[in-house]
């Protein structure tokens, strides 16, 4: 490893390190947490969804921040498999034991993320009254005959 690679591994945020920055009451602290988080990338999308349905607002607000940049720099171009391990991460937040707000989010993002292979676990959310109309639109974002043929389906 050469210096330069060395200074620059010790200056890379770390998962934890960005969530104890978004759950701290330190604006400053939140600010460079919500600007690193696409350095953190992916793996941080499931433990900010966590901070998003929580309790504290100002902390949720920053989550939403951060995860919305993290979704979005791995849709970039190039970046298939960045775009891959985002887009399983969010599927992970459908799940139905999560609050409302945290789920809308992930189909929100996966209507720009999502691939032919999470229009599945869109659609079955799509059966839920509550979230109906959020996946519906996510799945209209999408192009590709699978998230057209869910639309059909659903009717």
């Amino acid at each position: 490893m050469t210096t330069y690679e060395l200074e620059l591994s010790r200056s890379l945020p770390t998962l934890a390190g960005l969530l104890a920055d978004i759950r701290s009451g330190d604006m400053a602290l939140r600010l460079r947490a919500v600007d690193q988080a696409t350095l953190v990338g992916a793996t941080a999308i499931v433990p900010l969804g966590d901070i998003l349905g929580g309790d504290d607002p100002a902390a949720a607000k920053s989550a939403l921040e951060a995860l919305r940049r993290v979704a979005h720099h791995a849709a970039r171009p190039g970046a298939a498999s960045e775009r891959r391990k985002a887009a399983t991460e969010l599927v992970k937040l459908l799940g139905a034991a999560r609050p409302r707000r945290v789920r809308a989010e992930a189909l929100y993002l996966l209507g720009h993320v999502g691939l032919d292979a999470d229009v599945a676990a869109m659609a079955r959310v799509m059966k839920e009254p509550g979230l109906a109309p959020d996946a519906r639109m996510a799945l209209t974002r999408m192009p590709g005959k699978a998230a057209r043929a869910a639309l059909t389906a659903a009717g």
